[in-house]
């Protein structure tokens, strides 16, 4: 039944997260300690949803994609990691 709870969830988060930006589109920069954006962040833990923003908000997305964070690591190598995690 946990399984029913997950996507509605993950899909509010989601939501959340969308309007956050669209209010307040400057959060797109902010990063953590560790230097990632909150895109890097939805990478890390595999929240398809949020990294899927990036695509919406344009030409930005060239420039925050390569971003590095503090282990040297952009957001394609944070998909990798989660791949490797994964299998």
């Amino acid at each position: 039944m946990q399984d029913d709870k997950e996507p509605v969830s993950l899909k509010k988060k989601e939501q959340r997260t969308h309007l956050l930006i669209r209010l307040y589109p400057d959060l797109i920069w902010e990063v953590d300690d560790n230097n990632q954006s909150i895109f890097h962040v939805a990478v890390a833990h595999r929240h398809e949803g949020i990294y899927n923003l990036l695509y919406k908000i344009g030409s930005m997305k060239d420039v925050i994609s390569p971003l590095r964070d503090r282990n040297d690591n952009n957001m394609l190598h944070l998909v990798e990691v989660c791949k490797a995690k994964a299998t």
